[in-house]
């Protein structure tokens, strides 16, 4: 044999060795990733089952659930009826706001009510009672009040009411201030109606107009800007006036005193003699209040300021 061949056959029998070797390297990486792979089809087959099982109970619990009715879904499918315009009604029912209904913007600093009712273009209004309404502009409103328009207006006593106005009050229980600014009506069921800084200080009394005027007697009521001394005039409620030709108020003993002598006692005098009757031109006695109407503040509850 040859140098030649021998080599070959050498040549041969390596390349035989090395493609023995590289088969069974290879075989054994590939016979790994099959099984890597068939472990991964195993895990992802267990996956897909568990996905499949929740799809399953998915779609159970969607039977199981109430359907949710078209209506709340689209306005235009709803019990409304909506124009072109964006303006929509309900002419066949009637809606119950238990809490409450607010048209503009919130007032993130009021507590509100319940059952309460506000027009707020600028967020300042505070309905905080049960069943209180407010409009207008920074108005307030306690339990069953109402405040109606103006500015800084506040309603706070129960059932209370203001109309209008700038910073007026309605403090007492059933009580009202319609116009003016810086009225106060404070009593039960008093009126303060206009005018300036005027105050309805007794129960059920009335303040028209004026400036800086008190109503502070029970059933009292004060029209105009309050003077020195009250004086007459006409009105509708008919002639109240003190008889100027009276003069037989009778005190400690002594007579003499008339209706102007009394108008400047003190309140205390005033009711005490008041109570009193006199003999009136040469008749039969008559209360004095009959007498001194406006001193004695008897024209039908009335008296009168210019």
């Amino acid at each position: 044999m040859n140098k030649d061949s021998m080599g070959s056959d050498k040549l041969t029998r390596s390349i035989g060795l090395l493609s023995v070797i590289a088969a069974c390297i290879f075989g054994s990486r590939i016979n790994t990733q099959m099984k890597d792979t068939i472990s991964s089809n195993a895990i992802l087959r267990s996956q897909l089952n568990n996905l499949r099982d929740e799809f399953e109970t998915f779609k159970s619990n969607i039977k199981n659930t109430a359907p949710i009715p078209e209506s709340s879904r689209k306005l235009v499918d709803s019990i409304f009826t909506c124009s072109d315009d964006g303006w929509c009604t309900a002419p066949d029912h009637h809606f119950l706001f238990p809490k409450g209904i607010v048209v503009g913007t919130k007032n993130t600093d009021c507590t509100y009510g319940s059952a309460v009712l506000s027009v707020d273009g600028k967020g300042y209004n505070c309905p905080s009672g049960v069943g209180s309404v407010t409009f207008g502009d920074g108005n307030f409103a306690g339990k069953y009040a109402v405040a109606l328009g103006g500015t800084g207006n506040k309603a706070s006593g129960e059932y209370s009411s203001t109309f209008g106005g700038y910073k007026n009050t309605a403090k007492g229980k059933w009580s009202s201030a319609i116009g003016g600014d810086n009225n106060l009506a404070t009593a039960v069921s008093s009126l303060a109606v206009g005018g300036n800084e005027n105050k309805a200080i007794g129960d059920f009394s009335v303040v028209i107009g004026g400036d800086k005027t008190r109503a502070t007697g029970k059933y009292s009521a004060v029209i105009g800007r309050k003077k020195k001394g009250p004086t007459f005039s006409p009105t509708a409620f008919g002639e109240c006036r003190d008889d100027p030709k009276f003069s037989s108020i009778i005190t400690n003993n002594v007579s003499g005193k008339n209706c102007e002598w009394l108008s400047n006692k003190s309140r205390n005098v005033k009711e005490r003699i008041c109570k009193n009757s006199y003999k009136y031109r040469n008749g039969p006695l008559v209360p004095l209040k009959d007498i001194c109407k406006i001193t004695c503040e008897n024209c039908g509850n009335i008296y009168f300021r210019d």
